[in-house]
Protein backbone atom coordinates (compact mmCIF):
# COMPACT_ATOMS: atom_id res chain seq x y z
CA UNK A 1 0.00 0.00 0.00
CA UNK A 2 2.65 2.41 0.78
CA UNK A 3 4.08 2.12 -2.54
CA UNK A 4 0.50 2.56 -4.81
CA UNK A 5 0.38 6.50 -4.00
CA UNK A 6 3.88 6.78 -5.89
CA UNK A 7 2.42 6.36 -9.02
CA UNK A 8 -0.41 8.88 -8.71
CA UNK A 9 2.49 11.59 -8.80
CA UNK A 10 3.13 13.84 -11.44
CA UNK A 11 6.55 12.51 -12.94
CA UNK A 12 5.80 8.95 -12.30
CA UNK A 13 1.86 9.61 -14.23
CA UNK A 14 4.00 11.14 -17.08
CA UNK A 15 5.83 8.47 -17.72
CA UNK A 16 2.90 5.87 -17.51
CA UNK A 17 1.06 8.32 -19.88
CA UNK A 18 3.76 8.11 -22.50
CA UNK A 19 4.37 4.50 -21.87
CA UNK A 20 0.30 3.65 -22.63
CA UNK A 21 0.80 6.06 -25.64
CA UNK A 22 3.52 4.18 -27.13
CA UNK A 23 1.17 0.24 -26.62
CA UNK A 24 -1.98 2.12 -27.83
CA UNK A 25 0.13 3.33 -30.72
CA UNK A 26 1.63 0.27 -31.81
CA UNK A 27 -2.54 -1.10 -31.26
CA UNK A 28 -3.66 1.09 -33.41
CA UNK A 29 -0.95 1.13 -36.09
CA UNK A 30 -1.78 -2.34 -36.72
CA UNK A 31 -5.44 -3.36 -35.69
CA UNK A 32 -8.98 -1.75 -37.43
CA UNK A 33 -12.63 -2.68 -37.52
CA UNK A 34 -13.21 -3.08 -41.42
CA UNK A 35 -16.82 -1.83 -40.56
CA UNK A 36 -16.15 1.39 -38.90
CA UNK A 37 -13.75 2.54 -42.17
CA UNK A 38 -16.81 2.57 -44.43
CA UNK A 39 -18.71 5.69 -45.58
CA UNK A 40 -20.63 7.57 -43.64
CA UNK A 41 -19.46 5.34 -40.48
CA UNK A 42 -15.69 7.01 -40.97
CA UNK A 43 -17.12 10.23 -41.61
CA UNK A 44 -19.54 10.63 -38.41
CA UNK A 45 -16.67 9.29 -36.24
CA UNK A 46 -14.21 11.88 -36.84
CA UNK A 47 -17.06 15.01 -36.76
CA UNK A 48 -17.70 13.37 -33.24
CA UNK A 49 -14.41 12.92 -32.37
CA UNK A 50 -13.52 16.28 -33.81
CA UNK A 51 -16.28 17.88 -31.49
CA UNK A 52 -15.56 15.76 -28.35
CA UNK A 53 -11.30 16.82 -28.77
CA UNK A 54 -12.28 20.54 -29.29
CA UNK A 55 -14.66 20.67 -26.40
CA UNK A 56 -11.68 18.68 -24.16
CA UNK A 57 -8.82 21.17 -25.62
CA UNK A 58 -10.70 24.38 -24.83
CA UNK A 59 -12.38 22.78 -21.58
CA UNK A 60 -9.40 22.47 -20.16
CA UNK A 61 -7.85 25.96 -21.40
CA UNK A 62 -10.86 27.10 -20.06
CA UNK A 63 -10.45 25.38 -16.24
CA UNK A 64 -6.65 26.53 -16.31
CA UNK A 65 -7.32 30.02 -16.57
CA UNK A 66 -9.25 29.73 -12.90
CA UNK A 67 -6.84 27.36 -11.46
CA UNK A 68 -3.65 27.73 -12.76
CA UNK A 69 -1.22 29.96 -10.46
CA UNK A 70 -3.02 29.56 -7.49
CA UNK A 71 -4.43 25.83 -7.21
CA UNK A 72 -1.39 24.83 -4.61
CA UNK A 73 -3.52 28.12 -2.11
CA UNK A 74 -6.77 28.62 -2.83
CA UNK A 75 -9.72 26.70 -3.10
CA UNK A 76 -11.30 27.27 -6.38
CA UNK A 77 -15.08 27.01 -6.47
CA UNK A 78 -16.17 29.47 -9.33
CA UNK A 79 -16.56 29.01 -13.65
CA UNK A 80 -15.99 25.19 -14.78
CA UNK A 81 -15.14 24.32 -10.49
CA UNK A 82 -18.23 25.67 -9.70
CA UNK A 83 -20.44 22.20 -11.33
CA UNK A 84 -17.58 19.34 -11.22
CA UNK A 85 -14.65 19.51 -8.61
CA UNK A 86 -12.57 17.90 -11.29
CA UNK A 87 -12.55 20.00 -14.55
CA UNK A 88 -9.62 19.01 -16.15
CA UNK A 89 -10.41 15.40 -16.15
CA UNK A 90 -13.62 15.84 -17.17
CA UNK A 91 -12.44 17.68 -20.14
CA UNK A 92 -9.18 15.12 -20.76
CA UNK A 93 -12.13 12.41 -20.55
CA UNK A 94 -14.06 13.95 -23.36
CA UNK A 95 -10.94 14.18 -25.69
CA UNK A 96 -9.85 11.31 -24.66
CA UNK A 97 -13.64 9.69 -25.98
CA UNK A 98 -12.83 12.02 -28.78
CA UNK A 99 -10.08 10.44 -29.77
CA UNK A 100 -10.84 7.18 -29.38
CA UNK A 101 -13.97 7.35 -31.81
CA UNK A 102 -12.25 9.41 -34.38
CA UNK A 103 -10.11 6.43 -34.50
CA UNK A 104 -12.25 3.98 -35.51
CA UNK A 105 -10.95 1.11 -33.28
CA UNK A 106 -13.08 0.17 -30.48
CA UNK A 107 -10.26 -1.25 -28.83
CA UNK A 108 -8.49 2.06 -28.90
CA UNK A 109 -11.78 3.46 -27.66
CA UNK A 110 -12.65 0.63 -24.81
CA UNK A 111 -8.45 0.64 -23.88
CA UNK A 112 -8.38 4.86 -23.20
CA UNK A 113 -11.66 4.58 -20.98
CA UNK A 114 -10.70 1.73 -19.00
CA UNK A 115 -7.03 3.44 -18.30
CA UNK A 116 -9.02 6.69 -17.45
CA UNK A 117 -11.50 4.65 -15.36
CA UNK A 118 -8.26 2.65 -13.36
CA UNK A 119 -6.06 5.32 -13.02
CA UNK A 120 -8.01 8.80 -12.37
CA UNK A 121 -10.07 8.00 -9.36
CA UNK A 122 -6.53 7.28 -7.35
CA UNK A 123 -4.87 10.33 -8.46
CA UNK A 124 -8.67 12.59 -8.10
CA UNK A 125 -8.34 10.62 -4.52
CA UNK A 126 -4.95 11.93 -3.81
CA UNK A 127 -5.41 15.29 -4.42
CA UNK A 128 -9.04 15.42 -2.50
CA UNK A 129 -6.13 14.50 0.46
CA UNK A 130 -4.23 17.05 -0.09
CA UNK A 131 -6.93 20.41 -0.44
CA UNK A 132 -8.81 18.56 2.55
CA UNK A 133 -5.88 18.72 4.47
CA UNK A 134 -5.01 22.40 3.34
CA UNK A 135 -8.74 24.14 3.55
CA UNK A 136 -10.67 22.00 5.96
CA UNK A 137 -14.37 22.87 6.67
CA UNK A 138 -14.44 25.24 3.32
CA UNK A 139 -13.38 22.33 1.24
CA UNK A 140 -15.72 19.52 3.29
CA UNK A 141 -18.37 22.02 2.33
CA UNK A 142 -17.41 21.98 -1.62
CA UNK A 143 -17.48 18.24 -1.26
CA UNK A 144 -20.64 17.97 -0.38
CA UNK A 145 -22.16 20.77 -2.68
CA UNK A 146 -20.30 19.91 -6.39
CA UNK A 147 -20.31 16.48 -8.21
CA UNK A 148 -16.65 14.59 -8.20
CA UNK A 149 -16.70 14.52 -11.78
CA UNK A 150 -19.60 15.15 -14.11
CA UNK A 151 -21.09 18.18 -14.01
CA UNK A 152 -24.24 19.97 -12.42
CA UNK A 153 -25.09 23.10 -14.31
CA UNK A 154 -27.34 24.55 -12.31
CA UNK A 155 -24.50 24.97 -9.92
CA UNK A 156 -22.95 27.21 -12.21
CA UNK A 157 -21.31 30.91 -10.98
CA UNK A 158 -18.50 32.64 -12.02
CA UNK A 159 -17.02 36.23 -11.04
CA UNK A 160 -17.07 39.86 -12.22
CA UNK A 161 -13.45 38.95 -12.65
CA UNK A 162 -10.15 37.01 -12.19
CA UNK A 163 -6.65 37.19 -11.94
CA UNK A 164 -4.94 35.62 -15.21
CA UNK A 165 -1.51 33.96 -14.68
CA UNK A 166 -0.01 34.41 -18.21
CA UNK A 167 2.88 31.48 -17.87
CA UNK A 168 1.20 28.68 -16.62
CA UNK A 169 -1.99 29.89 -18.79
CA UNK A 170 0.29 29.35 -21.80
CA UNK A 171 1.48 25.80 -20.90
CA UNK A 172 -2.04 24.68 -20.38
CA UNK A 173 -3.07 26.00 -23.67
CA UNK A 174 0.28 24.32 -25.58
CA UNK A 175 -1.33 21.25 -23.18
CA UNK A 176 -4.53 21.23 -24.91
CA UNK A 177 -3.15 21.56 -28.52
CA UNK A 178 -2.07 18.01 -27.93
CA UNK A 179 -5.90 17.37 -28.03
CA UNK A 180 -6.10 18.76 -31.51
CA UNK A 181 -2.71 17.63 -33.08
CA UNK A 182 -3.47 14.08 -31.65
CA UNK A 183 -6.70 14.08 -33.81
CA UNK A 184 -5.02 15.34 -36.83
CA UNK A 185 -2.56 12.58 -36.41
CA UNK A 186 -4.92 9.70 -35.63
CA UNK A 187 -7.44 10.98 -38.73
CA UNK A 188 -4.23 10.47 -41.15
CA UNK A 189 -3.51 6.92 -39.95
CA UNK A 190 -7.53 6.28 -40.31
CA UNK A 191 -7.48 6.76 -43.79
CA UNK A 192 -4.08 5.13 -44.14
CA UNK A 193 -6.18 1.94 -42.96
CA UNK A 194 -9.53 3.03 -45.11
CA UNK A 195 -7.06 2.83 -48.18
CA UNK A 196 -5.08 -0.46 -47.26
CA UNK A 197 -1.68 1.10 -46.83
CA UNK A 198 -1.03 -0.25 -43.50
CA UNK A 199 -1.04 -3.86 -42.45
CA UNK A 200 -3.37 -4.95 -40.36
CA UNK A 201 -5.10 -7.67 -37.89
CA UNK A 202 -8.63 -6.80 -38.72
CA UNK A 203 -10.82 -6.89 -35.42
CA UNK A 204 -14.18 -7.75 -35.65
CA UNK A 205 -17.22 -5.41 -35.00
CA UNK A 206 -18.97 -5.12 -31.55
Amino acid sequence: MAKAPRMYRSRNRILLSRIFAVLLLLIFLFTNSPDLLRFPTIIILGLAGLLLASLGAFGRIWSSVYIAGRKTHELVDQGPYSITRNPLYFFSLLGAVGLGLASCNPVVLILLLAAFMVYYPGVISREEEKLRAKHGDPFEDYLTRVPRILPRLSLFRQPKEITVYPVPVTKAFGDAVWFIGGFIAIRILVWLHAFGFLPVLELPLF
